[in-house]
């Protein structure tokens, strides 16, 4: 069983949604296994980047559903296949609609059987692992980085090296990891919205000292007295 919580929010700066999660926001339920757990973040700058999120999602979960309906057990290589059906959808909807040409998602999925959970992630949006007083970063995020001097100072400007839809060629298929679960372990999915403001390690002590549903507010609560500059939302799954 599990407890899962979801959040996601427009900020105070942007004036459109391009984050999409799953489940919907505002969800506070317990779950059984199996189940997952999505984040995607339209990336700026690319068209539609709210339609790609959104779509990322719903094929995704779809398919799940979809594969553990005929049998199909949570694993990486089921992420994998989940992945591929996702870009493959996407460059079928831009293709479609040219309009659409270019648009492109960040996606981090948590899917989850009777004792493991098994990630996939393509772009930056993290996934923590919190057991006890530890935070573990469990993705590798897909950018790289360079640094530059802007108004006298050096400022690092970061590149999106994978992501879902795009151009072709810009997805190179999804980072994984499996990780065994123990009692109270909380998985939190993120759009790089949340960690703009908030560290890890605020997060981590969020949960220490209060419950999930408490811990959530507060982050949230953080995140806008802190600017909320983007879209930002998180989702968050406490092992029971």
């Amino acid at each position: 069983m599990a407890l899962i919580i979801s959040v996601a929010e427009m900020g105070k700066v942007r004036n459109n949604m391009e984050d999409y999660v799953y489940p919907a926001p505002g969800t506070h339920m317990t779950v059984s296994p199996p189940f997952a757990a999505i984040v995607a973040d339209g990336v700026a700058g690319s068209p539609y980047g709210e339609r790609a999120s959104q779509a990322a999602v719903e094929i995704a979960m779809a398919y799940f559903k979809d594969m553990i309906d005929r049998g199909v057990s949570p694993s990486l290589q089921l992420i994998r296949s989940i992945f591929d059906k996702v870009q493959e959808a996407l460059i079928f909807l831009q293709e479609a609609d040219p309009s659409m040409r270019g648009a492109s998602t960040t996606m981090s999925m948590a899917i989850f059987d009777e004792s493991n959970v098994y990630i996939g992630y393509a772009g930056d949006s993290p996934i923590f692992l919190i057991r006890g007083p530890r935070i573990r970063r469990l993705d590798e995020p897909h950018i790289v980085g360079t640094w530059v001097y802007s108004e006298g100072s050096l400022v690092l400007n970061t590149t999106l090296v994978n992501c879902m839809g795009g151009y072709p060629g810009i997805y190179t298929g999804p980072g994984e990891y499996e990780c065994p679960l123990q009692k109270g372990d909380i998985i939190f999915l993120a759009s790089d919205g949340v960690t703009l403001h908030v560290s890890p390690e605020e997060i981590r002590d969020a949960f220490l000292d209060k419950t999930p549903r408490e811990a959530a507010q507060y982050i949230k609560q953080l995140v806008y007295e802190r600017g909320a500059f983007d879209n930002f939302s998180f989702v968050v799954v406490v092992w029971e």
